[in-house]
């Protein structure tokens, strides 16, 4: 129990201190939908703080991803055909409490008429010519390091021997709360999740059901449920509006 609690003690000032290096933008957070003009202007003004950022709005503008499915992606999970791009999404299925997660993949699809994917496409280009081969397409911060490595085994002789190497460890995918933190700093005004919610709620308002739903967000019939009824509330309200 001792070293339960040491670590989680260590693990929560580690966070503590990250999030106190880094600037605080807070602003009143209100579910609301984001519209074809304000997502143009964010991903416009993200591309001036770099590629990867706009690329990152652009999948979740297009398809309404949770952050760490985003952050998650890998360069052979995406590619083009007929007309279409095509995400492999590694969604996480929890079955129970107590169990571990379960990472199942959902293929999704989007025009390449969609205002986003030019972003997107463009972000690839870029990362395609840097030399990289099927890493993380949001790469963390760290680099690639190698590490010398010592494993033991046993000989034909039945002897102890001990065999040193190098192994080249992965720098890993972009940290989910520092893709918040850019976002925030380009537009204050929205967070990843308003994606995801615009995307069910405007499904809903176009006449999705539950289970189209379901197969867009990959979410259950319980979730779906509540963005069908929203979407019907806010068409009504719209229909009332005269300007």
């Amino acid at each position: 129990m001792l070293i339960v609690k040491t670590i989680l003690l260590t693990n929560f000032k580690w966070k503590n201190n990250v999030k106190e290096s880094m600037p605080k933008i807070t602003t009143q957070r209100k579910e609301r939908i984001i519209y074809t003009p304000e997502w143009t202007e964010t991903l416009e003004k993200a591309k001036q703080e770099g590629l990867w950022l706009s690329a990152w709005l652009g999948f979740d503008w297009a398809f309404g991803k949770r952050r760490n499915e985003i952050s998650k992606l890998i360069r052979k999970d995406i590619w083009v055909q007929e007309g279409y791009l095509y995400v492999r999404f590694f969604v996480g299925k929890k079955k129970r409490r107590t169990e571990s997660v379960d990472q199942l993949p959902f293929t999704k699809r989007k025009t390449l008429e969609h205002k986003a994917i030019p972003y997107i496409l463009e972000y690839l280009r870029e990362y395609d010519l840097s030399g990289r081969l099927n890493g993380y397409i949001f790469p963390a911060a760290r680099q690639p390091r190698s590490l010398k490595v010592h494993t033991k085994f046993t000989n034909r002789e039945g002897q102890q021997e001990t065999r040193e190497y190098n192994y080249l460890k992965e720098g890993g995918y972009i940290d989910p709360s520092l893709v918040y933190y850019y976002i925030k700093k380009v537009n204050p005004t929205i967070w990843p999740h308003l994606g995801r919610h615009t995307v069910a709620t405007r499904a809903a308002e176009d006449g999705a059901t539950e289970y189209d739903i379901c197969n867009i967000l990959d979410v259950s019939s319980r979730t779906a449920s509540k963005y069908v009824h929203h979407g019907t509330k806010l068409t009504e309200e719209w229909s009332k509006k005269t300007e």
